[in-house]
C-alpha cells in the first residue's frame, strides 16, 4: 500500500510524464488481485476489467501487468479490442484457469456493448479518443482527452 499511495503522489504531482497512469494502474490491478476484493459473495473469483484509451495504450499496459506479475504469474491479462480476432476477443467470456486473475484491458468502447459476469471490479484510466478536426491541414484525428465527468 505505501508503494501505491507513493506512485498516487508522485503521478497528481506531475504533469510531465503522460504514462504515470499506467504504471499507477497497474499498481492498483496488483494491489486487487491479492486483495479480498475480486471475490463474489459465494466466494467465486471475479475479474478486473480496465477501460484504457486505446490499442498502444492496452498494449503498454499489458506488457507492465506481465512485468510486475513476474515470477508469482497470477495474472490472466486479456486484451479487447476490435483488432483482435473474434476468437481471441472472445476469451473474455471464459473463466481464468485455477489461481489466476482474469484482468481485461479494453477501450470504453466495451462500456456499452459488452456484459462480462464475472467482472467485479472496474478501474477507468479517465481518457479517451476523441475525433478532432484540424481545420490548418483540414483533416479528422483522433486525441487523447479526459473523460468529462458526465461521460464518467
Amino acid at each position: 500500500e505505501p508503494a501505491f499511495r507513493s506512485s498516487a503522489n508522485t503521478w497528481w504531482g506531475s504533469s510531465e510524464n503522460d504514462e504515470m497512469y499506467l504504471e499507477l494502474l497497474g499498481r492498483l490491478v496488483m494491489h486487487l488481485a491479492d486483495g479480498p476484493a475480486l471475490v463474489d459473495d459465494e466466494g467465486v473469483p471475479g475479474s478486473v476489467l480496465c477501460f484504457l484509451p486505446g490499442w498502444a495504450e492496452i498494449k503498454t499496459c499489458m506488457d507492465r501487468l506481465q512485468g510486475m506479475d513476474g515470477h508469482t504469474n497470477k495474472l490472466w491479462i486479456l486484451p479487447l479490442h476490435s483488432t483482435l480476432p473474434k476468437a481471441e476477443q472472445q476469451l473474455i467470456f471464459d473463466r481464468p484457469p485455477a489461481g489466476k486473475t482474469k484482468v481485461i484491458l479494453g477501450t470504453n468502447i466495451a462500456e456499452s456493448s459488452v456484459t462480462i459476469d464475472d467482472v467485479l471490479v472496474v478501474v477507468d484510466a479517465g481518457l479517451m479518443r476523441e475525433v478532432a478536426y484540424d481545420p490548418i491541414r483540414r483533416l479528422s484525428t483522433l486525441e487523447t482527452v479526459w473523460v468529462s465527468q458526465s461521460s464518467a
